[in-house]
């Protein structure tokens, strides 16, 4: 039967490091590393690429929005990737 590991990644809208605007954080998992890697100012598009490279597959992707007023309703505040790749 194959087996499977696993990586999570979640962007996380937050301030570029002098405050002047808003920007995705992402944050990765592994199995082994608990406390997450950090990762800011990173194109997106580039490390979806390599995690394909190295044979990660998306499985899922979930936007989620950590705000709670009618204010931010709809706005998407991070989103959570889980990849898959056959464990060898």
């Amino acid at each position: 039967m194959q087996k499977w590991e696993y990586l999570i990644v979640v962007r996380k809208r937050g301030l570029v490091d002098d405050f002047s605007a808003m920007d995705w954080i992402c944050y990765i998992w592994e199995r082994g590393n608990e406390t997450g890697r950090e990762m800011k100012g990173i194109n997106f598009i580039n490390l979806l690429g390599e995690l394909g490279d190295q044979g990660w597959e998306l499985t899922v992707g979930l936007p989620r929005s950590d705000q709670w007023s009618e204010q931010f309703a709809g706005f998407t505040s991070s989103e959570i990737q889980i990849f898959k790749r056959p464990k060898e």
